[in-house]
């Protein structure tokens, strides 16, 4: 029912050039899938592909985004502004003061962009990177660049 109202409000005030939009949030899981222990010796290789990726199938990039800020403490009204880089989706939070890219195999462009803006923290997922060299190669790059930067994984 608020909902409509602000909907409604929003439309009756449309003679300046503001946005008057908002956003819902709704309190879900985790973006997490749930880690499962099994003992060593009743451990199955064949079930070892279902361990690679740590983010629940139905969640987006937007929901990762929201995750990050949510773990730094930030408030969720942070500006938002999604930028093509190189091909890859780049978001921009708050002027540059959080950065996150979730694609998969992120260019040189794109880890050189980000570093470039010195952002309080970035936030990539795992696989972005080609492999393991690539990401820790990735992580020394910003500490060179943007030493100041926590380089976190979602």
């Amino acid at each position: 029912m608020k909902k409509a109202k602000h909907t409604k409000q929003g439309i009756k005030i449309t003679n300046a050039n503001i946005d008057y939009g908002f956003k819902v949030f709704k309190v879900d899981s985790s973006n997490f899938k749930e880690e499962i222990s099994v003992p060593a010796d009743e451990f199955d290789f064949k079930n070892l592909e279902n361990c690679i990726e740590n983010i629940k199938e139905d969640r987006t990039s937007l929901d990762l985004v929201y995750q990050c800020i949510l773990s730094l403490g930030k408030e969720l009204t942070l500006p938002i502004k999604t930028e093509n880089i190189d091909g890859f989706t780049v978001y921009n939070l708050d002027n540059f003061s959080i950065m996150c890219c979730f694609d998969e195999n992120i260019s040189d462009e794109v880890m050189k962009y980000m570093a470039d803006k010195e952002p309080e923290a970035v936030y990539f997922r795992d696989s972005c990177f080609r492999d393991s060299s690539h990401k820790l190669n990735v992580k020394e790059y910003f500490k060179v660049i943007s030493e100041t930067t926590r380089f976190e994984d979602v």
